[in-house]
């Protein structure tokens, strides 16, 4: 696979866990994506996502179930915590990918 065919998947990744149908707004499954990568976001995250987010991007291993039933908690439903989860992941993802496509344009 060419390096913008590459590209034009992980696009498709991204378009397709933020603006398919789900329970959270397209807006808020972006502006995970975008705070869990780093980006700056102006769309307002719902109570415990900010902070939830931020564990993901920085140690995904770190998250326990508590977190997931503290998400519940703020009267998300399962779905949506499920997606919430899926941008947060996809948005760090997209950070350690933009570094290797970096690493790999330096050594060609």
């Amino acid at each position: 696979m060419s390096s913008d065919s590459y590209r034009l998947e992980v696009e498709s990744l991204v378009v397709a866990v933020t603006t398919g149908r789900g329970s959270l707004p397209w807006t808020v499954r972006r502006a995970i994506v975008d705070r869990a990568s780093g980006r700056p976001t102006m769309t307002a995250l719902p109570d415990g996502i900010p902070g939830f987010t931020d564990r993901v991007a920085v140690d995904s291993t770190s998250i326990q179930d508590a977190d997931v039933r503290g998400l519940l908690a703020t009267g998300l439903d399962e779905e949506a915590v499920f997606e919430a989860i899926v941008a947060a992941a996809l948005g760090s993802s997209l950070v350690r990918l933009e570094r290797v496509d970096v690493l790999l344009d330096a050594g060609s």
